[in-house]
């Protein structure tokens, strides 16, 4: 029954693969280092660094003081475990002039985005994710109208354990004063015979198969002047 069903995944991915470029990646890939670079930043100069918790409050020294000494003693699990029982985000605001137009300012915002997802097979427990992405937005500093809008870049993913097999980001002007972030990543435990974790492109997929597939995380970010 097992072979069988092992058979008919590898038969889907073959499907999946000639269709278009699927791929899985591996939380070992993007986890630690992803995590370490977004956050690293905040303990040098909170200055520019917002913390939101879970029901938006801004809460930047609490956190700070909170995970110090986790920073002092290099304990990234630690830091990465308090982040995603308390935080629903963490904001880095930097204000600079464009060169193409000298009248307007640009603002980049880079926000490290926490949330839980659950498996659509409920033998496996949900899961803590969280993802970096980064927008840049220019406007008239006079009446604080957004003129243009970079496209979004997704800078890292933190999945605890799982891959994802699928990302989408794209923002759009929702009116003058702000511009809306939209990010969707399709999680999996992906896993071979061996019981190992699946990464890389799928072109030498052979024995490869996906486990347990979760639901995808979708946030949102309003970015302003």
């Amino acid at each position: 029954m097992v072979t069988t069903m092992k058979k008919r995944i590898s038969i889907l991915l073959v499907c999946l693969f000639m269709i278009g470029n699927f791929s899985i990646v591996a939380a070992s890939d993007t986890t630690a280092d992803g995590f370490i670079t977004a956050l690293d930043p905040f303990y040098t100069d909170q200055s520019e660094f917002t913390v939101f918790d879970k029901q938006g409050n801004e809460i930047t020294e609490e956190f700070y003081i909170s995970t110090k000494d986790m920073h002092d003693n290099n304990d990234w699990e630690g830091i990465k475990n308090y982040f995603h029982q308390n935080v629903s985000s963490l904001r880095h605001e930097e204000y600079h002039a464009p060169t193409f137009r000298n009248t307007d300012l640009a603002k980049t915002v880079t926000e490290t985005l926490s949330g839980t997802i659950d498996c659509y097979d409920p033998q496996y427990s949900s899961k803590e994710v969280a993802a970096t992405v980064r927008q840049t937005i220019y406007y008239n500093p006079n009446t604080y109208e957004i003129t243009q809008y970079n496209n979004p870049t997704l800078i890292s993913v933190s999945c605890d354990g799982l891959g994802y097999t699928y990302t989408n980001i794209y923002s759009n002007k929702i009116n003058d004063y702000t511009v809306r972030l939209y990010l969707s990543i399709q999680f999996v435990l992906a896993v071979n015979e061996a019981g190992q974790f699946v990464y890389g492109d799928l072109s030498f997929f052979f024995p490869y198969y996906i486990e347990a597939e979760y639901e995808r995380f979708n946030p949102t970010l309003d970015i302003t002047p």
